[in-house]
């Protein structure tokens, strides 16, 4: 399943940063402008790639979905960009670490392998709100397990030596320089559920990194975000007219390659069997959690019929998307449970007739 991310997203990031490029050490580059004197900029703002698990929301914050009760917010964990250095006039160096922030949904203690993504993008403009980014790589480096809290460290090798010659194809481009950017995907509870974790700016950082013959380190912060299962996760996009990273293929290698510690958590089934009625517009049914965990079970519209089984940890509690009742709340413990909902949609808007948790007692059948 595809999911591209939405142009007028695109847009509206790039004419952000552009002006934001007038005032950094490349605003008046042209593409005859030496590789080294290119701009730099490491982290948040040269994020062009990430991992999703929805079709609208692209990370899973900690409380961002207003569930009943209120979330404990952890702490956010710790990204660092050392030994920054041009090697021949072609190659980045980066010493990267990463200190992520511990999990809610499983412990700690089931933490298996780790593939830290490093993509490169050129940035630059044509003046006004005009702008310009283009994809240029992305790679990948297998971590081994770390138990929370833990600290992944790696060397990162990242090859410019093609900006120019791509910076000189586009007419009348306004360079604003290089951007490197990071995400790190851990897997939990032997691959059956990944993290993804950006990495992003601190507050109040210029986004700046000096350039790419003067480059300085950098520290941003990963946020704490939710868990998603293996199982049913979506495709990752550069942008809207890149194909695909297929980065669960990347990390089921990284998985195989080597020994995974973890063990997977206690489960129990949980069916849910949902009902649509009027409902033009094709509506994602997604389970949730206060700490940010989604599980996506599909999209449908009008009289669609949704019956789905899916393997939740013990001792979770979760809720249904668009059903954000506290009564629609559910506990998972030891007995499979069943969750019956639906959904109506008018002239007024949607309406939740009810949703209805029970244990099934008899799995005959």
């Amino acid at each position: 399943m595809r999911h591209l991310r939405p142009w007028w997203l695109l847009v509206l990031v790039v004419s952000l940063l552009v002006p934001a490029m007038a005032s950094g050490p490349s605003s008046a580059q042209s593409p005859e402008t030496r590789l080294r004197d290119y701009g730099l900029i490491l982290g948040d703002q040269a994020e062009t790639w990430w991992v999703t698990t929805g079709a609208s929301e692209p990370r899973h914050w900690v409380g961002m979905y207003g569930a009943p009760g209120v979330p404990v917010v952890p702490p956010p964990g710790r990204w660092s960009v050392t030994d920054v250095r041009l090697v021949a006039d072609r190659f980045i160096d980066l010493h990267v670490i990463v200190e992520p922030p511990e999990p809610a949904l499983v412990p700690g203690t089931t933490a298996g392998a780790a593939v830290l993504f490093t993509t490169l993008s050129l940035y630059g403009g044509f003046g006004g709100d005009v702008g310009y980014q283009r994809f240029v790589s992305i790679q990948h480096i297998g971590l081994p397990a770390c138990i929370d809290p833990c600290r992944f460290e790696a060397d990162v090798r990242v090859d410019v030596g093609r900006l120019p010659r791509i910076a000189r194809r586009v007419d009348r481009l306004r360079l604003g320089g290089a951007a490197v950017g990071f995400v790190l995907v851990r897997t939990f509870a032997d691959g059956t559920w990944l993290q993804a974790i950006p990495s992003y700016d601190l507050p109040g950082q210029t986004g700046w990194s000096g350039t790419l013959g003067e480059p300085t380190d950098w520290i941003g912060q990963a946020n704490p975000v939710g868990l998603f299962p293996r199982d049913g996760a979506l495709d990752a996009s550069s942008g809207p007219n890149e194909r695909p990273v297929d980065y669960l293929a990347i990390v089921d290698a990284v998985l195989a390659a080597g020994a995974d510690p973890s063990q997977v958590v206690p489960s129990t089934d949980v069916r849910v069997i949902a009902t649509f009625e009027g409902c033009d517009e094709a509506i994602t049914t997604r389970l949730h959690t206060a700490d940010g965990d989604d599980v996506i079970l599909a999209a449908a519209r009008r009289r669609d019929h949704l019956d789905r089984t899916v393997r939740l940890p013990v001792g979770s509690v979760w809720w249904v998307a668009w059903a954000e009742d506290p009564s629609s709340a559910f506990l998972v413990g030891e007995t499979p449970l069943l969750i019956a909902a639906d959904l109506t949609c008018d002239q007024r808007g949607r309406h939740v007739r009810a949703v209805t948790v029970a244990e099934i007692t008899d799995t005959r059948p």
